[in-house]
């Protein structure tokens, strides 16, 4: 059986409100995305079977013992409505070395396994709506992103909407 997946972290409480009031202050024909919903994509893996699923976990336990997953700051400062995608996002910047490194050995895992590897640049962002063809907005406060925990989402449609349920999570810690 084949799940979509991808790996991403989850605002804690204090930044979900601020997601909230950021989404309140956008004037969008789109669908909100769910508070429930909101998490910063460090990768989408695509479809996966059960093997590479095994697969990805193992190694993630691994890198998360052996090399650990160092933790990081962003800071998303900016609206940007991707037409493509019909999403409007609040961006930053991948500048900590931290987070980069992070990009870069998840696309070196996926790539190993076989999985969907992105052809676009990486850009830190959490989606705020869906379905979206227009964006009117003061310019965001900023959010001062800095997660403590690695998740593998599962991507999963139901009659309601999409739920993204946590398959498998990896501590990020402090540098020394």
């Amino acid at each position: 059986m084949l799940k979509r997946l991808f790996l991403g972290f989850s605002p804690n409480e204090v930044q979900t409100t601020q997601l909230l009031g950021e989404q309140n202050a956008i004037e969008s024909d789109g669908n909100r995305v769910p508070s429930a919903n909101l998490h910063l994509t460090l990768a989408f893996l695509g479809q996966v079977n059960e093997y590479q699923q095994a697969c990805l976990i193992e190694q993630l336990n691994h890198h998360s013992t052996a090399a650990k997953f160092k933790r990081f700051n962003v800071i998303l400062n900016e609206f940007v409505h991707w037409q493509k995608a019909s999403a409007i996002c609040l961006i930053g910047k991948a500048l900590d070395p931290n987070l980069i490194d992070l990009k870069r050995r998840s696309v070196t895992l996926a790539t190993d396994i076989g999985l969907h590897c992105s052809e676009h640049d990486f850009i830190p962002h959490i989606t705020l709506y869906r379905k979206a063809k227009r964006l009117t907005a003061a310019p965001p406060a900023p959010l001062y992103f800095a997660p403590d925990t690695l998740h593998l989402y599962q991507s999963v449609s139901t009659h309601n909407g999409v739920r993204y349920p946590i398959v498998s999570s990896w501590s990020l810690i402090d540098e020394p």
